[in-house]
């Protein structure tokens, strides 16, 4: 267990239970004054109606102005008080984790897909998966970012980066911490994302570009020069076509309401996560970085001033929510258009920005997702970083499954150099299907550049292909045995075409003996012929023979069950070599079903 994790988080719970303290205070003492000094300002009008005397209307007024700074003040204090209570929040959910084994983080069972080369049989989606150990993030985008790194089988170019930008921010805690509590306030979800993402791709109503676009440029001025008019120039009938215009306007307005809905379902949500976007990427653009991939994605935000643009959204969308105050919107558009005019800015807005728009929500996943890794890394230090060859040899030094307590974590050396291929045996409950996800598991981590679980490690990133957990689909009325043979046919197509890192738990189960040895064997003939890389567990002893016609590329391995004082015991270590002991036959007659 990870002490310095632990306690760098209790440190942190009690110097953020502090200042959510403090800030809980200044917001109740703002809160009472901005109450007393709105009290004070309606005792300063009864002295000015009842007195008559205009030094009391400049004292009211005087507490207005302070009412409304206290609003603001408030405010302010408000989002510093939710801000350290994220913070705490973040902090003690980490120590219960690290503690206590808890893990409330969501898991990803919307990604689950049976039909992936490796994230089902792996377990990377699900209750007490892989995806629920590592994600920290909190907006849409983020976490599917880091859902596509854990399921795609496209290596990507820049592993080497994406280990340094991992390292980097891995030293970034309080940064860290800090971007995850803006994100966590966003309160973003997949039907916020959705409708954003819709949004940026709308046409533009022709409507706006018509009639709307003419009328909220001609009538503010008309409207204007009657009201100028019925003041200083007043003229017959001029209070008439005062009224018109006005009723016009507002008819025109309420014409425009469609086009208001039809932008968003709720303007007021949106705003409020457009203006924690706009936080989040100005965080991210004021920070210093030294690696070339966090560069890389501060400069492009940097250079179309992503913050800023966001900042503007925000604004423009706060006035288009005005729209549910009744008496400014009657004021501001009978006479300017005012709504008319703030959607034609929001619509200019999208058309000059909506290349970029999620593009930009998308570098704040990226973020996120490269965060969360670095939490994992933060957590677990004494896992390593593997360096990269291109020679197609693998080697891990004491690995485990990073999802085992280390404290009951049995680790294992391996290495596929020029015996690229091992048949394991070994019996049930021995280690052998545990092994084969620590393999898994940790190819998949080194494959986006983060940490795993070993002492070290030397790798060729490979893609990953699985065959350990199959099940009969109703829906698509096939067997057991033919959903692997399927998978296998899967597998053997893809390594036709280039190197892969293949792990096959006894495949087909559902024949006979003589039928599953064949097609083992057949199988195995076949890895050989394209150059597979990887493992192949089995019960069957026979299948091991096949090592000995080719001893330069296959390699027998075990896990072996020991009988010590007439108890069954598992090492959980790997050895070299074939299975000796038969524990089915020792259990059944310990338990006297065979005699």
């Amino acid at each position: 267990m990870n002490r310095s994790a632990l306690e760098y988080y209790l440190k942190n719970i009690e110097l953020y239970q502090q200042k959510s303290k403090e800030w809980k205070r200044k917001s109740s003492l703002l809160a009472n004054l901005r109450l007393a000094s709105i009290i004070i300002s309606f005792v300063f009008f009864y002295f000015y109606f009842s007195k008559n005397n205009t030094l009391f209307i400049y004292f009211a007024l005087s507490f207005i102005l302070l009412f409304l700074f206290l609003i603001k003040k408030h405010l302010l204090s408000q989002k510093k008080f939710q801000f350290f209570e994220a913070l705490l929040h973040i902090n003690q959910t980490e120590y219960n984790f690290l503690e206590n084994n808890e893990c409330p983080f969501p898991d990803g069972q919307e990604f689950i897909d049976p039909k992936n080369a490796f994230t089902f049989d792996l377990d990377i989606f699900g209750k007490g998966s892989l995806f629920q150990h590592l994600n920290r993030t909190k907006t849409q985008v983020g976490k599917m970012r880091l859902a596509d790194l854990l399921q795609q089988n496209q290596l990507i170019q820049n592993i080497e980066e994406h280990q340094k930008a991992i390292q980097e921010l891995r030293e970034k805690s309080e940064w860290r911490q800090a971007f995850t509590a803006h994100a966590q306030l966003s309160h973003d979800s997949s039907t916020v994302f959705q409708e954003l993402s819709q949004w940026s791709e709308q046409a533009i109503p022709t409507t706006i570009k018509g009639i709307y676009n003419i009328l909220s440029i001609i009538n503010p001025i008309v409207t204007i020069l009657l009201i100028i008019a019925y003041f200083y120039f007043p003229f017959p009938n001029i209070q008439t076509y005062l009224i018109i215009i006005i009723f016009a306007n507002l008819m025109i307005s309420n014409g425009a309401k469609r086009l208001y809905k039809a932008q968003f379902i709720n303007i007021h949500e949106i705003d409020s996560i457009i203006t924690d976007y706009s936080n989040i990427l100005k965080n991210i653009q004021a920070t210093t970085f030294e690696s070339p991939y966090l560069q890389k994605i501060q400069s492009d935000l940097q250079q179309k001033q992503a913050a800023q643009q966001f900042a503007i959204l925000s604004n423009i969308l706060k006035r288009v929510d005005t729209i549910q105050n009744i008496f400014g919107a009657i004021i501001l558009n009978g006479v300017f258009l005012y709504h008319v005019q703030t959607i034609k800015k929001m619509l200019k807005w999208r058309q000059n920005n909506h290349h970029d728009f999620l593009n930009f929500l998308h570098q704040i996943g990226e973020i996120e997702a490269l965060n969360s890794l670095a939490n994992f890394s933060f957590n677990n230090p004494e896992y390593c970083y593997p360096t990269f060859n291109s020679d197609f040899l693998l080697s891990f030094n004491n690995l485990g499954h990073p999802l085992i307590d280390s404290r009951k974590r049995i680790n294992n050396s391996v290495v596929f150099d020029q015996q690229r291929f091992i048949i394991l045996t070994g019996s049930n409950m021995a280690g052998k299907s545990t092994f084969l996800r620590s393999l898994g598991v940790n190819m998949v981590l080194a494959n986006i550049g983060a940490p795993i679980c070993a002492q070290e490690a030397n790798i060729h990133a490979l893609p990953i292909y699985v065959s350990m957990r199959q099940s009969d689909s109703l829906n698509e009325q096939e067997s057991y045995f033919f959903a692997e043979v399927k998978r296998l046919q899967y597998i053997m197509n893809q390594l036709k075409n280039q190197a892969c890192f293949l792990l096959l738990d006894e495949i087909l189960r559902g024949t006979n003996s003589e039928d599953k040895r064949n097609g083992t064997l057949g199988v195995i003939d076949k890895i050989l012929e394209y150059n597979g890389i990887g493992v192949i567990a089995t019960h069957d002893l026979d299948v091991c023979q096949i090592t000995f016609q080719h001893p330069s590329v296959l390699k027998n391995m075990r896990f072996e069950a020991q009988i010590i004082d007439n108890e069954l015991y598992f090492d959980y270590q790997l050895q070299d070599g074939i299975c000796e002991n038969k524990s089915a036959t020792f259990l059944m007659k310990k338990l006297e079903i065979i005699s």
